[in-house]
Order: C-alpha cells, then sequence, then structure tokens
C-alpha cells in the first residue's frame, strides 16, 4: 500500500470546554497532516498529488487563519477541541479531493507533542 502525508500549518485561538470549564480564549499555531492511502497510483505513477492537496488544505486553513474557531459557524454548538477541528479539515478536504483517491485521516497539532487525528 502507498501512503503520502501533506502538511500545512495556521494560527487560529479558541476556547475548549472541559468538565464544564471554558478555558480563556488562546491561540495556537497549528498543524494539519492529511494522510492519504491507495494500492494504485495513477497513470502518472502519483497516488495523489501533493500540490493540489497542498492548495486544498491551504484553501481550507485559510478560513479559519486568525480566527476564533469558537464562534466558527461550522464549528458552533461543538467544542472547537483539536478532535473536532481534526474531522472539519477531514470533512471539507472530502469534499473537495477527487472521489477514488483515499483519505485515510487528518491530524492537527494544536501544540508541540500534542496531537489528535480523525479518520472515518
Amino acid at each position: 500500500m502507498y501512503e503520502i502525508t501533506v502538511e500545512i500549518s495556521f494560527s487560529a485561538s479558541h476556547r475548549v470546554s472541559m468538565a464544564g470549564e471554558i478555558e480563556p480564549l488562546h491561540e495556537h499555531n497549528w498543524t494539519v497532516r492529511a494522510c492519504f492511502q491507495g494500492w494504485e497510483l495513477d497513470s502518472d505513477g502519483l497516488l495523489v498529488d501533493f500540490v493540489k492537496v497542498k492548495k486544498v488544505l491551504t484553501e481550507i486553513a485559510d478560513k479559519l487563519q486568525g480566527r476564533d474557531l469558537s464562534v466558527l459557524a461550522e464549528l458552533v454548538g461543538k467544542n472547537p477541541s483539536a478532535e473536532n477541528v481534526a474531522r472539519y479539515f477531514y470533512e471539507q478536504l472530502a469534499t473537495k479531493m477527487d472521489r477514488w483517491v483515499g483519505l485515510a485521516a487528518v491530524s492537527v497539532q494544536e501544540a508541540p507533542g500534542c496531537w489528535a487525528s480523525y479518520r472515518p
């Protein structure tokens, strides 16, 4: 099986609810990694085009850049945790990629050494 990973970064803030307490608004330099897997390559010998994936991830991140994720329409009603941010990126990316491309997971680093992943 082939696997590729594409990584981008952006900055955004959030307020996370934990055990009924809401943290103060704080900012992170987020890192997002999208992992694709598949058994077959296209006619160019690629699983997926790195450039296309990076472009799509950047478009998604640009909508979040400098924003408060706690009030982002797509996350309203959800705790803006790293787990939910990973799922948001997965769902957005999945709708923008070719159907045959095997998006396996999206991982988000909220702080150095602290990763959350979403895979269906």
